[in-house]
């Protein structure tokens, strides 16, 4: 008996609490009315309300800052989530944390520190008005009595001690304060900063482990480290043996290798994207620039280093058009496998040899490359089913040249190539630097990594008689025929000034 009036009493005092929580909620709902001068609309309404959901007791209770300008209120919750990049994420790592037991739509309550009032109602109120509204806000977590409070973002959680200190200790004792940077922060204002993702992920997974008081940081931490952060899914059935865990790392292990030979051991390689719908590599605009620069070397036979980036650079491109990046924090993509298995097929002998010259191989895996093209059977008979194989020898054989060869210089520089006003510099010195009507002498500015511009060497040219042909149009065509990397002066292509 004692048993069940003790039961009675918890559900008791559940439903009081869940009744104070929701009075408390329509509160905040009335102030917000007042202060934009208007009812709000029943579908804002009714998803806010959703997110502030459930009105029980305890859980994980979520202070974000104020909505957007639009949100598609109309379209329901799900279309709300999916449309914000910050609600988005957010509810994705709340799955991750909680292993998906926990979704925003079901199980977590989440609140604005500003709900309903954009930024274009932030005029309509004063400086009381404000603290107002927060005191409302505050007051409603109090009577939700969160098991964790997840506070996100320097606003609100500025808020919070400034109340935290004046309430009466007692009514923090039961809950557990987790501070966070604002999702917004880390997905749409610092899009490709991994630390700050890292980051994020870390603190919304700390307050979903808190409810079950098994936070562990350095746990985490290696669980991040080794991979084994995951949102529980079935594998489809109807799964090809293209989309099986070893093809798609075979795919990224080539991609890796090939982006390592089209750029020089000096300079920055792309890294990863971490934006959901962008392709496996984030390439910045002097990667782009320096790509279009190798592919005017596809004919130049005679550059063989040059020529071999020139092959490899569009199959690079086709692979890494055929990943799109799923998730905000997990390196999980959808493969579109009919691609990757054109450019997998497709791969001519030139491209194997091309792959061995640029890790430091020049002849015996080139040899045998020849030999397993001869004999191998998706030559003879055009079975694509050995691709795969011939992909993961190359990756192994390139890879294995390229760590045994000559120590690589660290990483530190970038392509640059020349601007309007470096090019017309260039010009200026060439201009005035003739020779007895047959040398060209050409003092080529250059920029350092700081983008100031110097002189470099002096280059002396033989000229050909260009009838018809004005001096500056073939110097600019001899500049953009050479490659001036970092202040680093090396000819790569000669183009012949007349005088």
């Amino acid at each position: 008996m004692e048993q069940l009036t003790a039961g009675l009493s918890n559900v008791t005092l559940g439903l009081e609490a869940a009744n104070t929580y929701e009075q408390a909620f329509d509160k905040i709902v009335l102030f917000a009315e007042k202060a934009r001068g208007y009812r709000i609309q029943p579908d804002e309404l009714a998803v806010t309300k959703n997110f502030a959901g459930p009105f029980t007791h305890g859980g994980l209770f979520i202070l974000l800052l104020e909505p957007r300008p639009y949100h598609p209120w109309s379209e329901g919750v799900n279309a709300v989530i999916s449309n914000c990049d910050s609600l988005d994420s957010l509810n994705e790592a709340v799955q991750i944390g909680s292993k998906r037991a926990l979704s925003l739509i079901n199980d977590v309550s989440v609140i604005d520190l500003r709900p309903f009032l954009v930024k274009a109602h932030h005029p309509t109120l004063r400086g009381d008005e404000w603290e107002e509204l927060y005191d409302l806000i505050f007051s409603a977590i109090k009577a939700k009595q969160p098991d964790v409070l997840l506070c996100m973002g320097n606003e609100a959680m500025n808020a919070l001690e400034a109340r935290k200190n004046a309430w009466q200790a007692d009514s923090w004792q039961c809950i557990q304060l987790v501070y966070a940077i604002h999702p917004s922060h880390s997905v749409n204002h610092n899009k490709n900063h991994a630390k700050k993702r890292k980051e994020l992920l870390r603190s919304i997974c700390e307050a979903c482990e808190k409810l079950n008081h098994r936070w562990d940081e350095g746990s985490w931490e290696e669980r991040f480290l080794n991979g084994e952060l995951s949102i529980p899914q079935a594998v489809p059935a109807s799964e090809s043996r293209f989309t099986l865990s070893k093809d798609t790392k075979c795919v990224e292990s080539f991609l890796e290798v090939i982006l390592i030979l089209c750029f020089p051991p000096q300079y920055h390689l792309p890294s990863l994207s971490i934006v959901p719908g962008v392709r496996y590599y984030d390439l910045q605009n002097w990667h782009k620039k320096w790509f279009r620069h190798m592919e005017r070397y596809r004919d130049a036979t005679h550059d063989l280093e040059n020529h071999a980036r020139a092959l490899l650079i569009p199959v690079f491109k086709q692979l890494n058009r055929s990943f799109r990046r799923t998730s905000w924090f997990l390196p999980t993509y959808e493969v579109d496998w009919v691609s990757v298995r054109r450019a997998f097929t497709g791969l001519p002998l030139e491209f194997e040899y091309a792959c061995y010259l640029l890790a430091g191989d020049t002849e015996g895996d080139m040899d045998r490359a020849a030999s397993r093209m001869e004999n191998g059977p998706e030559h003879k008979d055009g079975n694509n089913s050995h691709v795969f194989t011939r992909v993961e020898k190359i990756t192994a054989h390139a890879t294995k040249h390229w760590e045994r060869g000559q120590p690589h210089p660290p990483r530190t520089s970038h392509y640059v190539g020349f601007t309007e006003e470096q090019l017309f510099m260039c010009t200026a010195f060439c201009h005035h630097s003739s020779v007895a009507g047959t040398v060209d002498i050409l003092a080529a500015a250059v920029s350092d990594r700081r983008g100031r511009i110097r002189t470099g060497r002096f280059i002396k040219l033989v000229s050909r008689e260009r009838k018809g042909q004005p001096k500056m149009k073939l110097i600019r065509r001899w500049i953009l025929s050479n490659d001036f990397s970092n202040g680093a002066f090396r000819v790569t292509g000669l183009c012949s000034i007349t005088t």
